[in-house]
């Protein structure tokens, strides 16, 4: 056994030197996510660069800390600490650095709130979590591209940094085997097992349940570095067992499963998923035998491919920042300008290695102490917190921000007749508006500070109660956000005429019976929610069910019009049981789609924002009102225009048409952005509070209209 162990810490020593294949690995990974940022047109999988870097940090990372167990029976996690934050701390804080500076002078100011607060999420390594609950916030839709996206697969590192060498110690401590490296290093072969089976069945499942979450989710990425510390901790007998012919045959299969991911796979196969094991399981291969193909392994000898693999850290951490905040200076689109973005990516990668990182990370003062090294690493990182939350705090400022114990008119400056508006209150140039545009996307119902909006990935109901809770009337508000938008003006209406609302909502989840889509792919926990509703409801026996949508397809097959036809059919479905247990069913139509983020518009434009108007006809063609319309009426209910006041029914369902209130008539050329002072939208599609909130009149007309007795 004695004779067996000394073997394997001779291979072990001889295989774990420069690896010229590793670093050209490195280069296709870096290069393929360059170039897929540039275009993914141009390669369609290059976004599995990052799973490649993945397993490649996994392998490199374990085979530093195997190998100091096997010398010494302990490892210094304040060595390794120091370490780690040496090599990725000094690159990281460059060019996070550079990001805001770079957002300051270029992008406009409403979006320096969200860099900063990026930034500082990425210095502190948690921004991966930061991407994931905005990937399926339904308020930050309008949410620009973060010039710091790309340090979530960063952030996942960092957090796997601090769980897998505590488990080594865990294992290699429990093992209690001195001296004896292959008992530890089974060990740790099964330890990383379970860890790639928990990990992987957590992608997997939060696939199946439509997690959006899970494609910066730690929790579903660990496998993949788990995969990569295998790799390392088999490397000493894969290089005893498998030689000659044998290793460049499987090293060749990594290299095909790696270009046959970048080319095949693209950005709407579910991710991380099975198909994500072709770059993983490729990128194992790779470091797994790559130091003993020696015809082959020629290719990522290539000095060109081990130069970029040289600078691949510092590459990755600029190219996406010159890209994106590029896009705000000149087209991005126009093939010289990516050219250009190459070049400057290059340039600045390189200046950052030989000019900043290197002289840091290989200076005698850095290595002289681990303590150096965590105290460079903790201040450097605090810098760019500090940095980052000054920047967020500086875009509060604004031209437009209102007066202190300013109330705006909103939608009462357009008289009481929408049929012949007040013109100049409406499209007037404000001194101020509220909210600031800044502060818009903020401008929200209550319910969402009482999280009581149901989140993408769950079908059970949350409800919350608002206007006169203690009334034994309801108004039962359903659907989606296009439905509790409305809340504050039912609230002030519920407390007004003794009704209690309560509230049952689900992100992106049109209360309907069709089959429910989200981004093009099946929403199955939307469909058991909307099942689950139509049980509370019957429970609850509302005198009213208050219900609007934003979308307007459901997840069927062919095009858009059997889509739209799949939904109507869903809607008339849906509208015809719920008309059994409630009094009135009224269905509020879909606000106009403006073509742009207005609060953005507004922030750009302060001086003067006539460019933020936009067409009314386009507006409603984008939105699902005449989706909701065709199901009103085939269900045998009538449609109330707000701007006519002789319109009414005695029907159990009706259409509510909000439109005039929003752009009367006379305005539908040039739909205003603010009006009474008040900033129209938020976000997408969605009022802001502040303005519903002035709709509260009109919203009690419609209602009366429609037969619902206050």
């Amino acid at each position: 056994m004695r004779t067996q162990t000394t073997t394997t810490e001779t291979l072990s020593k001889k295989i774990s030197g420069f690896r010229p294949d590793i670093e050209g690995l490195r280069a296709i990974a870096v290069l393929s996510v360059l170039v897929y940022h540039l275009s993914s047109s141009w390669l369609p999988g290059g976004f599995a660069g990052v799973d490649i870097f993945f397993v490649i940090s996994g392998f490199l990372i374990t085979s530093h800390l195997v190998k100091e167990w096997e010398k010494n029976q302990r490892i210094s996690l304040s060595r390794f600490y120091a370490r780690r934050m040496i090599r990725l701390l000094p690159a990281a804080t460059l060019a996070l650095i550079g990001t805001l500076v770079a957002t300051i002078l270029f992008m406009p100011r409403y979006l320096w709130q969200q860099v900063g607060t990026d930034v500082a999420a990425s210095a502190a390594y948690i921004v991966n979590w930061v991407f994931a609950a905005r990937s399926v916030d339904y308020l930050a839709e309008d949410s620009a591209p973060s010039p710091v996206q790309h340090f979530w697969s960063l952030a996942v590192e960092e957090q796997y940094y601090l769980i897998w060498p505590l488990l080594i110690i865990l294992v290699a401590t429990a093992l209690k085997v001195r001296k004896k490296s292959e008992a530890v290093r089974s060990g740790l072969i099964v330890a990383a097992s379970v860890v790639i089976c928990l990990s992987f069945g957590a992608a997997l499942l939060a696939n199946w349940r439509g997690d959006a979450t899970s494609y910066f989710a730690t929790t579903a990425r660990l496998w993949e570095l788990s995969v990569g510390a295998i790799s390392a901790i088999a490397l000493p007998y894969l290089s005893r067992w498998v030689q000659g012919v044998a290793a460049e045959i499987l090293f060749g299969a990594g290299l095909a499963l790696i270009i046959i991911s970048l080319i095949v796979i693209d950005g709407e196969d579910a991710w991380p998923g099975p198909l994500t094991c072709l770059p993983v399981l490729g990128a194992a291969l790779i470091v797994g035998f790559g130091s003993r193909a020696s015809v082959l392994g020629r290719v990522l000898h290539l000095k060109p491919l081990v130069w970029v693999g040289g600078i691949s850290y510092s590459l990755y951490l600029w190219h996406w920042p010159v890209i994106i905040i590029s896009g705000y200076v000149v087209d991005p689109d126009n093939f010289v300008t990516k050219i250009a973005v190459v070049v400057v990516s290059f340039v600045a990668a390189y200046g950052s290695v030989k000019l900043f990182e290197n002289p840091i990370r290989f200076s005698a003062w850095a290595k002289a102490r681990s303590r150096n090294g965590l105290t460079l690493g903790l201040m450097m990182g605090a810098l760019v917190v500090v940095a980052g939350l000054l920047v967020s705090s500086f875009a509060g400022a604004s031209s437009l921000r209102a007066p202190s114990g300013a109330v705006p008119k909103g939608a009462t400056a357009l008289g009481e007749d929408l049929n012949k508006v007040n013109l100049e209150a409406a499209a007037a140039q404000p001194d101020w508006v509220l909210p600031a545009p800044v502060d818009a996307e903020d401008d929200v119902p209550q319910l969402y500070a009482d999280d009581c909006q149901q989140q993408q990935t769950s079908a059970d109901v949350l409800s919350c109660s608002y206007g006169d809770v203690k009334s034994a009337k309801i108004i039962a508000i359903v659907g989606d956000s296009k439905a509790n938008q409305w809340l504050p003006a039912l609230d002030e209406i519920g407390l007004r005429e003794g009704f209690r609302v309560t509230v049952m909502t689900k992100s992106a989840c049109s209360f309907s019976d069709a089959p429910a889509e989200l981004g093009g792919k099946p929403y199955p926990s939307c469909d058991q929610w909307n099942k689950n509703v139509d049980v509370e409801l019957e429970k609850l026996q509302p005198e009213v069910v208050f219900t609007s949508m934003v979308n307007s397809r459901a997840h069927v097959k062919g095009g858009v019009e059997e889509a739209q036809q799949a939904m109507m059919n869903g809607l008339v479905s849906k509208l015809k049981r719920v008309a059994n247990v409630t009094d009135h069913l009224v269905v509020v139509g879909d606000t106009p789609h403006p073509p742009r983020p207005e609060y953005q518009c507004v922030a750009e434009h302060s001086d003067d924002i006539a460019p933020c108007v936009f067409k009314l006809e386009p507006a409603t063609a984008e939105s699902a009102i005449e989706v909701q319309k065709e199901a009103v009426q085939a269900a045998g209910g009538d449609i109330i225009h707000i701007e006519d006041p002789s319109s009414n029914t005695d029907s159990r369902i009706a259409l509510l048409d909000m439109t005039a209130s929003i752009c009367p008539e006379e305005l539908a050329a040039a739909c205003p952005a603010v009006i009474g002072n008040a900033m129209v939208y938020r976000q997408g599609s969605h009022l802001t509070a502040t303005y519903v909130r002035s709709l509260e009149t009109w919203l009690e007309r419609g209602l009366r209209s429609s037969g619902v007795t206050l």
